[in-house]
């Protein structure tokens, strides 16, 4: 059991590297790339640019869903690997909002606003959550 939960802290700790260190790479940087760009930018809201200027807040909320998630870890028995992205993420965007008072974003997809590797962890994992529990409810009901 502990090598299980060591396997997700470390996955955990190089997703939240990952974010981290690419922030770090294009900090400051815009690239064209046709399709795909890198276009640096400052968020102190939350996505699609929504509470913009609220990031002390922010950073309170995205403690204590922290908290709440670990308090209630058990209840995602199934369901570890989205866990394991959406506080990835949560931490990813929360070390920026302390340390730099703004989340970095840099991926811009020209059609979409631009994100970073937390967001998409969160995004990613959120929708499996949803998607996974909704999958388990209709089995539940058939039953």
């Amino acid at each position: 059991m502990v090598m299980k939960h060591s396997k997700y802290y470390l996955i955990g700790f190089l997703l939240v590297l990952l974010d981290q260190a690419t922030k770090v790479f294009f900090y400051g940087k815009n690239f064209d790339f046709g399709l795909v760009a890198i276009t640096f930018t400052r968020n102190t809201g939350i996505s699609f640019g929504l509470l913009e200027g609220t990031n002390h807040y922010i950073a309170i909320i995205s403690v204590a869903v922290l908290i709440g998630l670990w308090h209630y870890r058990a209840e995602f028995k199934g369901k570890e690997t989205w866990l394991l992205l959406i506080t990835s993420g949560i931490i990813g965007n929360l070390l920026d909002r302390i340390f730099r008072g703004y989340v970095v974003d840099f991926i811009d997809l020209k059609f979409w606003p631009i994100f970073n590797f937390a967001d998409s962890y969160l995004t990613i994992g959120v929708l499996m959550l949803i998607i996974v529990t909704i999958k388990k409810d209709i089995i539940k009901k058939k039953n």
